[in-house]
């Protein structure tokens, strides 16, 4: 999927959620930075606007094959989420 990018190769993460997820971004920027006890997936990632709303979230064009991958596996291995 083409996404826009800025003049750092960064984009939005939201469509980033929206199209290789698929879910709704204000969910699976949780696994950016390990929001509310959920894992750190981003770590190691160029990945800015965290700390903003989740909609400000950006992701550098070559982390996203990185980001899909630890997410999707993650989610195999415990899809409703970090066990509680």
């Amino acid at each position: 999927m083409p996404y826009k990018q800025d003049t750092d190769g960064f984009v939005s993460f939201t469509d980033v959620s929206q199209n290789e997820l698929p879910q709704q971004c204000q969910y699976s920027s949780r696994y950016i930075n390990g929001y509310a006890g959920y894992p750190d997936l981003g770590k190691g990632l160029r990945v800015t606007d965290t700390d903003k709303d989740y909609y400000d979230i950006r992701i550098h064009i070559d982390d996203i094959p990185e980001f899909v991958l630890r997410y999707k596996a993650y989610k195999k291995k415990h899809p409703y989420g970090p066990p509680q």
